[in-house]
C-alpha cells in the first residue's frame, strides 16, 4: 500500500475520550463520519456494487474529510486539538480502508493474533532463546492463518 495505514479504532477510541471530558463537538462530528465510513464500505463493496458508483463515493468521502479538517476544534479542547493535527498528517490514509476490499478498517485482528506473543514477552522480560525469537512471532501469525481458515470453514459448512 502507497502511505501507512492508520488504526481507525484507535481513532475512534481517542475521539470518544474527547467527547467524553471535553464535549468536544468537533470530535462527536469527526467519530459519526468515520462510523459512516465503516457503514458505507460494506454496502460498497458488496456483490454486485456498480464499481464505477463506488469510487464516487469513495471520493466522495475523502473530500467530505478534506471538508471536516477545514473546521478546527476549540483551542480549548487541547485532546481535540492533538487530534486535529494528527489527522491533517495522516489525512490520505485515514480512509484508505475503503479503498480495497480486503483492508479491514483496524487492525484489531492482527493485535489479537501477537497478543499472547507480547504478554509471554512482558512476563518473561524477554526471549532469551535466539530460537524463542524466532518461532514466537511465527506462532502468533500461524494463530491468525488459522483462525481465518477455521473461519472460512465454518461459513462453507453453513451456506451448504
Amino acid at each position: 500500500f502507497p502511505v501507512t495505514i492508520t488504526r481507525l479504532a484507535h481513532y475512534l477510541r481517542d475521539l470518544k475520550y474527547s467527547i467524553e471530558v471535553e464535549q468536544c463537538v468537533w470530535s462527536k462530528t469527526i467519530s459519526s463520519f468515520l462510523r459512516r465510513a465503516v457503514k458505507m464500505k460494506e454496502k460498497i463493496w458488496a456483490d454486485n456494487f456498480d464499481p464505477a458508483l463506488r469510487q464516487q463515493i469513495i471520493n466522495r468521502f475523502n473530500r467530505a474529510l478534506i471538508d471536516h479538517l477545514q473546521q478546527l476544534p476549540l483551542p480549548s479542547n487541547k485532546y481535540a486539538f492533538r487530534l486535529y493535527k494528527r489527522f491533517l498528517k495522516h489525512n490520505k490514509s485515514i480512509l484508505l480502508f475503503m479503498s480495497y476490499q480486503d483492508l479491514p478498517s483496524t487492525n484489531n485482528g492482527s493485535e489479537r493474533a501477537i497478543r499472547n506473543a507480547k504478554i509471554h514477552k512482558k512476563i518473561s522480560g524477554c526471549f532469551r532463546n535466539p530460537n524463542a525469537r524466532m518461532s514466537k512471532p511465527i506462532l502468533g501469525i500461524g494463530k491468525r492463518v488459522s483462525e481465518q481458515r477455521c473461519d472460512e470453514g465454518k461459513k462453507r459448512s453453513t451456506s451448504r
